[in-house]
Formats: structure tokens, C-alpha cells, sequence
């Protein structure tokens, strides 16, 4: 099944992002009020990321909107604008940098 990126992108631009004083972790405040933990993890290829939010303990092999909204909070610290797709065909089409993260694809491109 094919996550509707779009949507979950949405979402994570409306979540609150701020580095804690661990590095690598972030507490991330959602529109409706919860804060949760999202801590970054680079091993080996992509971006792998856990939230402390219900959703991903229950789906552990997905993103979550605060996991998304993180990485485009760091795309954006680093004058990148970030795209999310739901297939590696549809990011590639792009003509992109392509990264998988979890179960979608990311696309970066410079700030003009």
C-alpha cells in the first residue's frame, strides 16, 4: 500500500521542531499539542530516525509526521528544500538527489 506522502508532508510542516541538548535528538510539538522525542540515527544507508510517538511503536518500519518533520527542519538548516515521495520511481522522475527514508523517498534541492 502506498502512503499518501503529500498528506504526512503536510502534517509535518506543522509540527514545531527544537534540537534538545543531546545531539542527534529533537523535540518535536505537534499541532495538537503533544511533544514527542524524535532521535536522529545514521547508520548505514538513509536517514533512520525513532519517535516516541504511539504511531511508531506501533509501525516501527514506517515514518511518522515527526520523524518527517525533523528531517525537513535539518533539510532547511542546510538551505535545502525537501520533497517526499511514496515510490522510488516518482522520486527519481524528479531528477533529484533520492534518499530512502523508512518507507518513503526524499528529493533535496538548493534554496534559491
Amino acid at each position: 500500500m502506498q502512503r499518501h506522502t503529500d498528506k504526512l508532508s503536510a502534517k509535518a510542516k506543522e509540527c514545531e521542531v527544537l534540537p534538545t541538548a543531546y545531539r542527534g535528538e529533537f523535540s518535536v510539538k505537534s499541532p495538537s499539542g503533544s511533544t514527542y522525542t524524535v532521535t536522529m540515527l545514521r547508520e548505514g544507508n538513509g536517514n533512520e530516525c525513532a519517535c516516541t510517538c504511539k504511531w511508531s511503536e506501533y509501525h516501527p518500519s514506517k515514518v511518522c509526521a515527526h520523524r518527517l518533520a525533523v528531517i525537513l527542519w535539518l533539510e532547511g538548516s542546510g538551505r535545502r528544500w525537501a520533497s517526499f515521495w511514496a515510490t522510488e520511481q516518482d522520486a527519481k522522475r524528479q531528477h533529484r538527489h533520492t534518499e530512502r527514508v523508512q518507507d518513503v523517498y526524499m528529493t533535496t534541492r538548493v534554496r534559491a
